[in-house]
């Protein structure tokens, strides 16, 4: 008899009762089988092994039938029907055994042995493990235009639902939706659902991906460049899609050439002026284009002096004086300084001309200028322009003060007013 032929009789026999056309009533007398094993309820963790016993006495020639949730046929005898690797059959126990049992392992098994009726007992196996989650959209990856809401859900059987940003800490909603009804640009990130219960914690990903017009921010918008120098021309550029980048001269579209050289830095377009004369002193424009939109940003390459930086402590060294310092750097001779300055509670200027000195290491200026007649007590404010002969150049407004009080009080206040002045009169 064929290996094929025996085992359709082997299985014919345990479905239908029938062996070698002999009909149950005409088994030759035995004594009954008996299940020794009990089933019932059975509670396991997701991903451990489980083991669900059959024991017989008094098998005979009667035949095991492991079926799960009734109608699947896992085993006939030692035959296996169901293909599935994780799932075996002990041959000498003739018990059941899943390994890493997951939740789609759940339900009833049943162990039948094949008399007429056939007799049976029954496990129900209930998995138990972290929360399962059902997303929502089922895609992880959402593209929407910034504006645009958003709608996150994550359904879970669980005592906890919060959710985070990009791994973040702080919990951002609870609860198993998430909803942004007007986006912005600070909402392009990757949201996590974490799912809690006594068992363990499961998490689920949305990358939302927001697309935007180019926001294009040069850095720096004004260059001092020396003459016989290069330089880099940089733009920042934000943009989703990614932007394709343009730059120009004045009117004029640039292209690749000797003068010029085009290049991208993570996220940053760089111009680079490989050699500057005279002539190149102009402004110089990034325009960035993608499908949503357009945006430009210019920077001003000029011989004219950088921007003055004060270097003096915002102490004054006596209670009637202050000594202020800065530097700026210019290629050409700086021809002249105008400063000015006043008490913070005044309205009213004094404007000083100051004769620039001749120092000048490496095209960097210094200038040194007293003060005087301050008056006690007084919280002052100065600013400088640097002119050389291709136009002038203004500072920011830098604070100072002439107290007596201690000289870390005084230059904490000195510190916030500086901060004050910056972000307010730059």
């Amino acid at each position: 008899m064929s290996i094929n032929l025996a085992a359709g009789l082997v299985l014919c026999f345990a479905l239908f009762g029938c062996f070698a056309g002999v009909r149950p009533e005409e088994r030759p007398a035995t004594n009954e089988p008996q299940f020794v094993s009990q089933g019932g309820q059975r509670v396991v963790r997701e991903g451990e092994d489980v083991e669900l016993f059959c024991e017989v006495h008094d098998l005979g020639e009667f035949v095991i039938l492991w079926k799960f949730n009734r109608s699947h046929v896992l085993f006939a005898g030692n035959l296996r029907i169901h293909r599935d690797d994780r799932i075996s059959r002990d041959d000498v126990k003739g018990s059941l055994v899943i390994r890493a049992f997951r939740p789609e392992n759940a339900g009833e098994y049943s162990c039948q042995v094949s008399t007429n009726p056939p007799q049976e007992i029954v496990y129900n196996v209930v998995v138990v493990g972290p929360p399962h989650i059902r997303p929502f959209p089922s895609s992880p990856d959402l593209v929407l235009h910034v504006g645009q809401p958003v709608h996150l859900k994550c359904e879970a059987e669980a005592d906890t639902i919060e959710w985070r940003k990009s791994k973040s800490s702080v919990t951002i909603g609870s609860g198993p939706e998430l909803m942004i009804s007007k986006t912005t640009r600070m909402d392009d990130d990757v949201y996590e659902c974490s799912a809690v219960n006594a068992i363990g914690q499961t998490h689920h990903e949305f990358r939302v991906r927001l697309l935007h017009k180019p926001e294009v921010r040069a850095d720096p918008d004004l260059i001092h460049a020396p003459v016989g120098h290069s330089v880099d021309v940089i733009c920042a550029v934000d943009a989703e899609p990614a932007a394709d980048i343009q730059w120009r001269r004045g009117l004029t579209r640039l292209t690749p050439s000797d003068d010029f050289r085009f290049r991208r830095v993570n996220a940053s377009a760089v111009l680079t002026i490989r050699n500057v004369t005279n002539q190149l002193y102009d402004n110089y424009t990034c325009s960035a284009n993608n499908s949503i939109g357009t945006n430009e940003a210019v920077v001003q390459v000029t011989g004219r002096p950088g921007r003055p930086q004060f270097t003096s402590a915002p102490l004054a060294g006596g209670l009637e004086e202050y000594s202020v310092e800065w530097r700026v750097r210019s290629q050409s001779p700086i021809t002249a300084y105008d400063l000015r300055f006043r008490r913070l509670d005044s309205t009213q200027w004094t404007a000083v001309s100051v004769q620039p000195d001749a120092s000048n290491a490496d095209h960097v200026h210094i200038q040194r200028f007293v003060l005087r007649n301050l008056d006690k007590d007084g919280n002052y404010e100065v600013s400088v322009v640097a002119h050389n002969q291709f136009g002038s150049t203004k500072s920011n407004v830098f604070a100072f003060v002439t107290s007596s009080a201690s000289q870390a009080s005084v230059a904490m206040a000195a510190v916030l007013v500086t901060c004050f002045r910056v972000f307010l009169c730059k």
